[in-house]
């Protein structure tokens, strides 16, 4: 199968940046972007995701190299108890190595939400990416952890565009396809 060509443009007040996107396609991108510690006045990484994610009406797509921060695996058990499709892979690796990673996953797996392992990579899955009811992107350097927004130097970018939103999933069920359920022991 051949793959449209693509076409690379976006730009942001803060500097130049690009985007593959499918050659042809329409979109209507709003983009914001969120750096930790928080620019004085600027976005708050943390509170943004937990803002999207209370926002989420249909579902939430997680790719996760770590998931330990409790205000965002609160946002992801308020989304599923509103209903809302949260799917979950974590890496292999991170998991094996971080207790508080593996208590949060397997506090959201007894709410009822997939998680998986990503097996299929022999690095790690190193993804940071959260894709919400098939029209917005939540992705950067930003691991969903406390050292994230209270030590490191991070950043965020929200993509508010179907055609990006639905590469990201198209990454995320092919990604999936290469994960386990988690197992508890």
């Amino acid at each position: 199968m051949k793959r449209p060509g693509l076409v690379l443009v976006f730009l942001i007040t803060t500097g130049l940046m690009a985007f593959a996107i499918p050659a042809g396609a329409q979109t209507t991108a709003g983009i914001a972007v969120c750096f930790s510690p928080p620019i004085p006045g600027g976005c708050d990484p943390q509170a943004a995701i937990v803002a999207e994610l209370a926002a989420a009406r249909s579902s939430i797509l997680v790719q996760a190299y770590v998931l330990t921060s409790r205000p965002i695996v609160g946002a992801l058990l308020r989304a599923r108890a509103r209903g809302v499709d949260v799917r979950i892979i974590l890496d292999r690796k991170q998991l094996q190595h971080d207790r508080s990673d593996l208590k949060a996953a397997a506090r959201l797996l007894s709410a009822g939400i997939p998680v998986m392992v990503d097996d299929g990579v022999r690095g790690i899955a190193h993804n940071k990416v959260v894709v919400i009811d098939g029209r917005l992107v939540i992705t950067g350097s930003y691991n969903f952890t406390w050292s994230a927004e209270h030590k490191n130097a991070e950043n965020l970018v929200i993509i508010r565009d179907p055609v990006v939103a639905g590469e990201y999933a198209q990454n995320w069920r092919m990604r999936a396809t290469e994960s386990q359920p988690l197992q508890l022991h």
